[in-house]
């Protein structure tokens, strides 16, 4: 039997149960230390609205992103309007483009200014409060490359992530042909965006995997619904997961 075709992981709803399982694999894997203590961030969400009612609008490229002067492991947030085709013998020719990127100015540790325990369960996510405390950046694609660069350098050899992006597709949609992300951006109770680092050691090379959670104005996850995707919660699309074998 021959190896399968590489499929992409949808970006889309994702389940409580499994973002905490990344949440876990990230601390097991000793990666919070390699971070510095650092778990994520959050973004003021009104930029990210505004994309995505631009009707060229195909996703959002996040570049892992690492600032040498701090130690701190960032996230830039870029808009795309041209269609990313994903290509694993090419990925090191992916580069930010765009004038303004928005660069997280909030990071989420273990030991504050915000600090975040990741939920043990349903209860404690209910009252699960983020919110940022400074506007974002917004800077362009030469500094933004800088730092993309200086995360894959400061990371080499130490197995977090053979990239230094994570895609979320608008194209991806339900049985319906609504878009996830869309439906995720167009939420009107969307305040804030927080983002959280997890890991899979199921999905190396690509381990390093992004959540976002929708939140409030008061920096509460958003409630969507019932069921197991009941809360405004996205994972990203690309790079995909490791390909099975037959």
């Amino acid at each position: 039997m021959g190896k399968s075709k590489r499929k992409a992981l949808k970006s889309g709803p994702i389940e409580m149960q499994v973002a905490q399982q990344y949440f876990e694999g990230f601390k097991d894997a000793k990666y919070n230390e390699l971070f510095n203590g650092i778990l994520g961030g959050v973004y003021a969400a009104a930029k990210f609205k505004e994309w995505a009612n631009d009707p060229n609008f195909v996703g959002i490229m996040f570049w892992y992103s690492f600032e040498n002067e701090t130690k701190k492991y960032l996230l830039a947030a870029e808009k795309k309007i041209t269609p990313f085709d994903y290509e694993e013998d090419i990925i090191e020719s992916y580069k930010p483009e765009d004038s303004e990127i928005i660069l997280s100015n909030n990071i989420i540790t273990e030991f504050g200014p915000l600090k975040w325990i990741p939920f043990q369960n349903e209860e404690e996510f209910k009252v699960d409060v983020i919110k940022p405390n400074f506007p974002d950046k917004i800077e362009n694609s030469a500094k933004i490359e800088i730092l993309q660069k200086d995360f894959l350098g400061f990371n080499k050899g130490k197995n977090i992530s053979k990239v230094s992006f994570a895609f979320m597709c608008k194209a991806d949609s339900d049985e319906n042909g609504k878009s996830y992300l869309i439906d995720f951006l167009t939420d009107p109770k969307l305040v804030y965006i927080s983002y959280h680092f997890g890991y899979s050691s199921a999905l190396d090379p690509h381990g390093l995997r992004l959540v976002l959670m929708g939140r409030d104005h008061d920096g509460r996850i958003i409630e969507n619904g019932q069921g197991k995707f009941k809360y405004r919660m996205e994972n990203e699309s690309k790079p995909p997961r490791k390909p099975p074998t037959q």
